[in-house]
């Protein structure tokens, strides 16, 4: 893995040499045909082309420490399964320097007891913290663990929604755009209602009712309304105007930063 040593939320790449396997040309994967994981984010799949043999580049962001596995792939006629990746955990950094060292020789210079009983006083002063850290601080280490990880699919949602909208301006396909705005906003989805929402129905996600305050007035309709609009355009085979895309871009990034506000706000009340 490069780098070597990954943390949750670090952006890492995963590359599998293929000795004695050559290709003509540089192979990508759709991404939208992959399961989406909710403890990782694949950003792009690669098989490329080396003049000592290919190798599979995977890019990808992970969200949980531990083992995780990768969804099984097929390129160029060859099946990639059990890949696996290890995430560190970004506490392990903290602990690190929590380590005391030993006790200090004798010192004979002036401001030696001050020096002694503020180490001591330091010591203790750790002590206690470890034991709070030990009763109650793992309840406060996973509010702040979970509040990051929404900060970073926030980020990853309006990052996403950006992109689009300079493609639209590019004058990329519209019906690509509307494809990736889909599987875009589904992939959200899924990690706030944790359900696989990428094959429900607009009726379906109609009932997920996230927040309280959607974008719409019925906030019961709003997600089954955005849905049935961008499928017709979508598969109806007609021309899609760059005013429909824009308008379901809109309206996408209304509802993330509905939810931001939203997560915000109980944070607040519930502390």
């Amino acid at each position: 893995m490069i780098p070597s040593k990954v943390y949750v939320g670090d952006r890492a790449s995963l590359i599998i040499p293929l000795p004695g396997h050559t290709i003509t040309d540089n192979i990508a994967i759709d991404l939208n045909q992959l399961p989406v994981l909710e403890e990782i984010i694949i950003h792009s799949i690669l098989l490329e082309r080396r003049p000592a043999g290919s190798r599979l580049l995977i890019e990808f962001s992970a969200f949980a420490p531990g083992v995780l596995y990768l969804p099984e792939l097929a390129l160029d006629d060859k099946i990639f399964e059990g890949l696996k990746v290890e995430i560190s955990s970004i506490l392990e950094m903290d602990n690190m320097g929590m380590v005391l060292s030993g006790p200090a020789p004798p010192l004979a210079m002036p401001g030696t007891s001050l020096l002694i009983f503020g180490a001591i006083s330091i010591t203790i002063v750790l002590l206690i913290f470890c034991l709070w850290i030990s009763i109650r601080g793992r309840k406060t280490i996973r509010i702040l663990k979970d509040v990051w990880h929404r900060r970073q699919i926030f980020s990853w949602a309006l990052k996403a929604e950006k992109r689009l909208r300079r493609e639209l301006l590019n004058e990329i396909s519209l019906r690509h755009i509307l494809d990736t705005l889909s599987a875009t906003f589904r992939s959200f989805l899924s990690f706030f209602s944790g359900q696989n929402c990428q094959a429900m129905t607009a009726e379906e996600l109609g009932s997920l009712n996230l927040v309280q305050n959607a974008p719409d007035s019925k906030n019961d309709s709003f997600l089954k309304d955005f849905f049935l609009r961008c499928d017709k355009l979508r598969f109806s085979g007609s021309k899609i105007q760059n005013s429909n895309a824009e308008s379901l871009l809109d309206e996408f990034k209304t509802f993330i930063l509905v939810m931001k506000a939203e997560t915000k706000k109980k944070r607040a009340v519930y502390g």
